[in-house]
């Protein structure tokens, strides 16, 4: 009887360079993860440092606006109810509300600076009784800058223009409903020591953490070794089980 060592068939061989280029991708999708981890981490240290700083008036802000976002500024003025504008769709702790934008104007003059007062129960999210949550005009607020959304289509943007009511501060809107100019960015107004009766919920810090970054890296190392070790493990009981048939059916010798 021919004891000849099996040979890996063009199945198995297929197999295995199907099994490698699985294994690199996710090897390769894993290191991302984790370049997005490290990344992520970089952030929340930027976001601690400057929350850490001491509030600035925001009319001393000058420059390209990310170089001071999350920057925690003060700003003494007075509300414009009459130009508010409502963010819809956001919801708190699973209830859903919108948000409400309002111009604050400077003491001292300046261009106003829109401060997302908070948020505030809406049945639809996105309607709701703006008188209602109308603060004394004279406002002292601390809160952080952010940045306002990147340019939405044209057309979306002179609707919801008219309408007031957005999904996003989106920089060609602001333009659109404040053509005498606005700051370049809005502030995010932080929970005060007590809560107004008739004030919107502020809205909290940053959350900050590493996400899941480092599962999602775990996974797809996993899905790696699980592709190399099941696809060598089909090629071994596939090459045996040819070994032991070749071993059941004898040579024949002419």
């Amino acid at each position: 009887m021919n004891r000849s060592s099996p040979r890996l068939t063009r199945r198995n061989i297929l197999a295995a360079i199907f099994a490698v280029v699985v294994a690199a991708v996710c090897i390769r999708l894993g290191f991302w993860q984790l370049e997005r981890l490290s990344e992520r981490r970089a952030s929340n240290d930027m976001i601690r440092q400057r929350f850490a700083e001491t509030p600035v008036m925001a009319g001393s802000l000058a420059g390209a606006s990310n170089s001071f976002r999350f920057r925690r500024v003060r700003i003494d003025g007075r509300w414009d109810f009459g130009r508010e504008i409502v963010l819809s769709v956001k919801t708190r702790d699973g209830s859903p509300g919108v948000h409400i934008v309002t111009p604050l104007r400077p003491d001292g003059g300046g261009p106003a600076v829109l401060v997302n007062r908070g948020w505030v129960y809406s049945p639809d999210a996105m309607t709701v009784d703006q008188a209602r949550w109308h603060e004394p005009a004279e406002a002292s607020v601390i809160g952080y800058v952010e940045d306002l959304a990147s340019t939405s289509d044209g057309a979306s943007a002179t609707r919801d223009t008219a309408s007031r009511t957005w999904r996003l501060l989106y920089a060609d809107r602001v333009a659109n409903a404040f053509p005498e100019g606005v700051a370049p960015y809005y502030v995010v107004a932080l929970p005060e020591a007590t809560q107004r009766a008739n004030a919107p919920v502020r809205l909290p810090a940053p959350v900050l953490s590493d996400g899941s970054h480092r599962g999602y890296a775990v996974q797809w190392f996993s899905f790696a070794v699980i592709a190399v070790v099941g696809v060598a493990l089909l090629i071994r009981t596939d090459t045996r089980a040819t070994a032991g048939l070749k071993e059941v059916v004898p040579d024949v010798v002419p």
